[in-house]
């Protein structure tokens, strides 16, 4: 299941995430994990969610960075109004 795989890579990557985030972010990441893990992605039962489908929005691997690789690539050759 895709919320399983999001509990993997937290884990596995739990060390990237906190040195390459700010400190407030990291400060909240550890009650928001133990959430998640109670609650899960929202489903269709919970009113602000009734039409989506979150687990098939994260399904997609979208190749995450998260050793903060640097990606060289200069922003302003690759997307220039001619």
């Amino acid at each position: 299941m895709i919320e399983q795989q999001y509990k993997d890579l937290f884990q596995q990557f739990r060390s990237e995430l906190d040195a390459n985030s700010v400190e407030g972010m990291n400060r909240h990441r550890d009650a928001a994990f133990d959430r998640f893990q109670q609650i899960g992605f929202p489903t269709s039962r919970e009113e602000d969610y009734k039409h989506s489908d979150l687990a098939r929005a994260f399904d997609a691997d979208l190749g995450l960075n998260l050793r903060n690789i640097p990606i060289p690539v200069n922003p302003y050759d690759a997307f220039k109004c001619d």
